[in-house]
């Protein structure tokens, strides 16, 4: 069960490549394998990493007993003995009567060794299907193993679908490049596992842990004072170590393929650079192109792939496709970019529409809307004005779907027989709600008060709030008037936190499940989406402070740059 020897390695190769020609076709032809995965399952099977009685229903969700007996079997080649050995040099011996459902040896030796369990009640389900947050668990723990692997959070469009105990190895599995997503940054934790992601997994955490081999690593702008006192920026890997040199005047946050720089000489005018510095954009060439009123040089910035020129007549440009996505938006332009999908207003005609991250419309042009919510889950609310002058409030989803909510012919929505005004906040099936203006006894105006509630008409927050706001987390932050604190509501209106009466109500979202805020000046606080502080991190009162790819950047006002994760620790920092 040992592995290639190099004496041995070219014979070993020519035999495979000759085998490869004759059963290729047939086997995998017959079992229905995607192209993509071809190459990986062939190097898994060659390496004796797939039984043979596995090898094929390549395209068939894979099962926990399945999952189970990989891991046994690369646990038996990185170590190059049996899996009864591998427990005894550890003391450990498999527990019989752990499970009710299953007496598998594999299981049984892979619940030993802590890379997977039942429900705690002696069931395990072995034929049950796994999900790919799942798979990145096991496969991390088969890993933690052999050694340590720890990576920072990395920033994917579905966030929002990914359980808490998730997280940590869905970030290090992308890390080493193990399991990464598709080419839209999305993760799909929710999705099931199939063989043929399996056998490919299994692969690349074979080579992993036997070549180290690691997958390009989130870039994050940092500082560094050259020779003449001034501070340049370029960009860091997660090991700290520049991939590209501090040499500009200013970098913004890389977005997975591209970064906005400026040059010393001309720190105004921007460009998008690649990996290999490249000059893809000279965002200058693009302003020229507006009138002169968006010709104000305020950076550039990204929704996706998708480049955002400020200025009054906000633009985008798509990276990808080199192309303007619209035309003159006379003061509209992209508004948001949430569950990877940017929302983005048509000046002339005041309609909403929304794109993905490379810009590519997923709404036609027939079906722009009046008013239009955030995506979150997949799912927005949406409105149309029919001919009749009646508005319909739709929700709205991203494979096409849409259903009429709510149809109002009179400027209101009634709920519970109580009128509401809908304002231009949606997120989810979240919408903001504001009562008809009242007057007191001196026919003075009274303040809006503004509540939340759901489209199937349950109200999460009575309107008695003067001043609320839905997070791109779906989550509610509101006070009812200026003499009470702010609080933190989650989306179906219990209160997680309370604010102190210093807050100024700026919130900053990671996109992953943590907000961020100033609180006495010199205290910026890390909150996470259920109410729990992460973090107290004592920062200088003039320095300005940003989430950048699921850490908290600070840049003191001279120029020194800190990174610290959200727990508070130390990252990075200016040498």
């Amino acid at each position: 069960m040992g592995m290639l020897k190099n004496k041995k390695s070219l014979l070993c190769i020519t035999i495979v490549l000759a085998m490869l020609f004759c059963y290729i076709p047939t086997a995998f032809g017959a079992s229905t394998i995607s192209s993509w995965a071809e190459k990986e399952v062939s190097e898994a099977i060659d390496l004796g990493l797939i039984p043979s009685d596995m090898q094929a229903d390549y395209t068939k969700n894979i099962t926990r007993a399945e999952f189970c007996r990989l891991t046994v079997v690369l646990l038996e080649k990185i170590y190059e003995t049996t899996i009864e050995d591998i427990l005894s040099q550890r003391g450990l011996t498999p527990d019989r009567a752990v499970f009710t459902d299953t007496q598998d040896p594999y299981i049984l030796a892979a619940n030993e060794l802590g890379i997977v369990f039942g429900d705690g009640k002696g069931i395990f389900n072995p034929y049950g299907e796994i999900k790919r947050g799942e798979a990145a668990a096991m496969l991390m723990r088969t890993a933690s193993l052999t050694g340590e692997y720890h990576a920072l959070p990395h920033v994917f469009d579905d966030a929002a679908w990914f359980p808490a105990w998730a997280k940590e190895p869905v970030y290090t599995a992308y890390a080493y490049g193990i399991m990464v997503g598709d080419k839209m940054n999305r993760f799909h934790p929710v999705s099931f596992y199939t063989r043929q992601e399996t056998y490919v997994t299994i692969l690349r955490l074979y080579n992993t842990i036997k070549n180290g081999a690691r997958e390009q690593e989130s870039l994050y702008p940092m500082s560094v004072k050259n020779e003449e006192g001034i501070y340049l920026w370029g960009y860091i890997n997660q090991n700290g170590t520049f991939a590209i040199e501090p040499k500009y005047a200013y970098a913004s946050e890389w977005n997975g393929q591209y970064g906005i720089v400026s040059l010393p000489d001309e720190p105004d005018a921007h460009l998008v650079i690649d990996r290999d510095e490249n000059h893809v954009i000279e965002v200058d060439e693009l302003r020229e192109l507006l009138s002169e009123r968006s010709a104000e040089k305020t950076p550039p910035h990204f929704f996706g792939n998708t480049l955002y020129v400020g200025g009054y007549e906000k633009v985008l440009f798509s990276l990808p496709d080199g192309k303007w996505l619209t035309g003159d938006f006379k003061g509209g332009g992209a508004r948001s970019f949430n569950d990877g999908i940017i929302r983005a207003i048509d000046g002339f005609s005041k309609r909403c529409y929304y794109l993905d991250r490379n810009g590519k419309t997923i709404t036609s042009d027939e079906e722009w809307f009046w008013l239009g919510g955030d995506f979150y889950k997949g799912v927005a609310i949406v409105s149309k004005v029919a001919q009749s002058g009646e508005t319909k409030y739709l929700l709205c989803s991203t494979d096409g779907e849409k259903k009429t909510i709510i149809t109002d012919s009179e400027k209101y929505i009634i709920m519970d027989s109580e009128k509401y005004i809908l304002p231009y906040e949606m997120v989810g099936d979240l919408m903001v709600v504001t009562r008809p203006r009242r007057m007191d006894e001196s026919n003075n105006y009274l303040p809006d008060q503004n509540g939340v509630i759901r489209v199937d008409g349950k109200v999460i927050l009575p309107p008695e709030y003067e001043t609320l706001s839905l997070t791109p987390g779906k989550q509610i932050l509101a006070r009812k008037n200026s003499e009470e604190p702010y609080n933190l509501f989650d989306e179906i209106g219990k209160k997680i936190y309370e604010f102190d009466p210093s807050f100024d109500g700026k919130l900053l979202f990671d996109s992953i499940g943590h907000y961020m805020f100033r609180s006495e000046d010199t205290t910026l606080i890390v909150l996470s989406n259920t109410g729990a502080v992460t973090a107290n991190i004592v920062i200088p009162q003039d320095a300005s402070f940003c989430f950048i790819n699921g850490l908290v950047q600070v840049i003191e006002i001279d120029g020194v740059c800190k990174y610290y994760t959200i727990t508070g620790g130390n990252s990075f920092h200016t040498e």
